[in-house]
């Protein structure tokens, strides 16, 4: 038997944090130093009418984040504005060109989900001179406008948010299964990376290393780390299309089909 080493979490039963340097604004931590060797992924509500910064910023590496509930404008590093809407995916580079602060413009909360490829990272605020004008490199897209994939079975698809097209340490997509289709055949499979998933609707099985199953519906996160403890099946168990969210921190990883003794 070998040791299951995923971590399979309800959305709803992790603690909200508020930032000291962001009031009004809530996170759900779904992966941090905690548990991940090499991402950092959470939730993020604004209440209503909140800023995340009164100046716009940025980070020392790049970051991907999806709305999720609600509307939000987001300011670039030069001060241009932009609007968010639930579905819309932007990915920010590091460094001043990815410079971004968001308001919520909704009467309710906006929650967006945030990723990050790696654990440490800086902050830091962007301030430009007046009249200043920065070049703006954040990649804005809304996911209806990104083409789909097909991948080994003609029943599961794929969108990617971000790869290496766009992308220097990060990968993500969003993948749908039809009812009672699997990916990768029938047996489980580990990868040579960690792997981040969160369901985002429909039902779900999903089978670990020692053939055990766990159960997966909406708001379902499992994080699956590199290696046989990591290995992982997942089947659709709804009567229409399951779709989730997923994320691994490197561009190319292999896949190992787990046959276990």
């Amino acid at each position: 038997m070998t040791e299951m080493t995923i971590i399979v979490k309800d959305v709803n039963d992790i603690a909200l944090r508020t930032p000291a340097i962001a009031p009004g604004i809530l996170v759900k931590p779904l992966l941090d130093e905690s548990n991940s060797v090499s991402m950092r992924v959470g939730l993020m509500s604004w209440s209503a009418g909140s800023k995340s910064q009164t100046q716009p910023h940025y980070h020392s590496v790049e970051e991907l984040q999806l709305v999720l509930q609600g509307h939000a404008t987001l300011t670039d590093c030069s001060g241009d504005k932009y609007a968010l809407n639930p579905g819309t995916v932007f990915l920010c580079p590091p460094g001043v060109e990815g410079a971004h602060a968001i308001e919520n413009t909704s009467d309710f909360p906006m929650t967006l989900l945030f990723i990050y490829p790696r654990q440490d990272y800086d902050t830091v605020k962007c301030a430009p001179a007046e009249g200043q004008r920065l070049h703006n490199r954040i990649l804005l897209r809304n996911i209806e406008d990104i083409a789909v994939e097909l991948q080994r079975s003609p029943k599961v698809r794929t969108k990617r948010l971000c790869d290496e097209r766009n992308a220097d340490h990060l990968v993500a997509g969003i993948m749908w299964w039809d009812p009672g289709s699997r990916l990768d055949g029938l047996q489980p499979h580990c990868h040579s990376v960690e792997e981040f998933q969160l369901v985002l609707y429909g039902n779900a099985t999903l089978t670990d290393c020692n053939r055990d199953e766990h159960p997966l519906r909406e708001g379902v996160m499992f994080h699956c780390p590199a290696g046989l403890g990591g290995v992982h099946g997942i089947e659709n168990t709804s009567d229409f299309p399951m779709s989730l969210l997923f994320a691994y921190p490197a561009q190319e990883f292999e896949t190992t089909t787990y046959l276990p003794d």
